[in-house]
């Protein structure tokens, strides 16, 4: 069940890299961890405004180091990713749970389009009350183009998309 992963987490001034190996779902043990500085002019608020020279940071700081893992993680800062604690009627499954997410956007989340955003979430709970069964979720949308970002990074690093976290997660 180890599991070699990359955790990248890029910011206004440093980029953080941390290779880990997931042993099981509580064990995770370090191995290799670096930070270079953020090429100026290539992160906004989140979003990567110059991946190839993000990518060839990252490479230069990783390369001939022992990092080895082709899968990663990355965590995302940016303050257009909003989070709120949500209670929905149960329903089976995370198919169906992210369909309600979805059709109700607007009532969770100031947007307009949700078309626009990916949502996420985990289940807190499941509570009953007097009109039925209850789950209580932490809800996440981001903004699509803020993630798809983080998938052409990687594409250029030549890694593939394990999981995508945010600050304050």
């Amino acid at each position: 069940m180890e599991q070699k992963l990359l955790s990248i987490y890029i910011g206004k001034d440093v980029t953080r890299i941390c290779e880990v190996v997931k042993k099981s779902q509580t064990s995770i043990v370090v191995n290799n961890a670096t930070e270079v500085s953020t090429p100026g002019g290539s992160f906004d608020d989140g979003y990567l405004t110059d991946i190839p020279n993000i990518a060839e940071a990252i490479r230069g700081c990783v390369f001939g180091r022992g990092f080895s893992a082709n899968k990663v993680v990355f965590t995302i800062a940016s303050k257009k990713i909003a989070n709120k604690e949500v209670v929905i009627p149960f329903v089976k499954g995370d198919k169906r749970i992210a369909q309600i997410l979805e059709a109700n956007s607007s009532e969770h989340f100031p947007m307009t389009t949700a078309g626009d955003f990916i949502f996420a979430h985990s289940i807190m709970e499941t509570f009953q009350e007097d009109d039925g069964k209850k789950l209580r979720l932490t809800a996440v949308a981001a903004p699509r183009d803020l993630v798809e970002c983080y998938y052409e990074l990687a594409d250029e690093l030549r890694l593939t998309v394990e999981n995508i976290d945010y600050v304050g997660n």
